[in-house]
């Protein structure tokens, strides 16, 4: 597969869904290649390059091995983001659960300083 379509989503550049049969495939490839045909595009420099990439598109997902190479790297594309999410979910907690214990401590650190001046006046006034 060329790497210029590791990271893109051929799928929704298609406009399709990731279940879509090579029928729709076509369909939504034909689609696409109407708008972005070079000569429907004169003044678009980008035209040509644009429907090389959606050819290439179109090959990857009728392929049969390509398109399930492809989706191997989407799951897997996806899982890592979701493992990621999770842990910055996890440091978040961590670093929210730090800050509470330190409020608390220093809550607690300060009753006990009250307390402390209470009893250092009710001895003074004994004295």
């Amino acid at each position: 597969m060329d790497s210029d379509f590791k990271d893109l989503d051929l799928y929704r550049i298609l406009g399709i869904k990731r279940s879509a049969t090579k029928k729709e495939i076509k369909t939504a490839y034909r689609r696409k290649a109407l708008q972005c045909h070079p000569d429907k595009n004169p003044d678009n420099q980008n035209a040509a390059q644009v429907f090389l990439w959606l050819t290439e598109i179109l090959n990857i997902l009728t392929d049969t091995a390509a398109r399930l190479d492809y989706d191997k790297l989407l799951n897997a594309k996806s899982a890592a983001k979701l493992l990621k999410k999770e842990r910055d979910s996890d440091v978040a907690k961590l670093i929210n659960d730090i800050f509470k214990r330190t409020k608390h401590e220093r809550s607690v650190q300060r009753d006990t300083d009250k307390r402390s001046l209470k009893v250092c006046h009710v001895c003074k006034k004994n004295f």
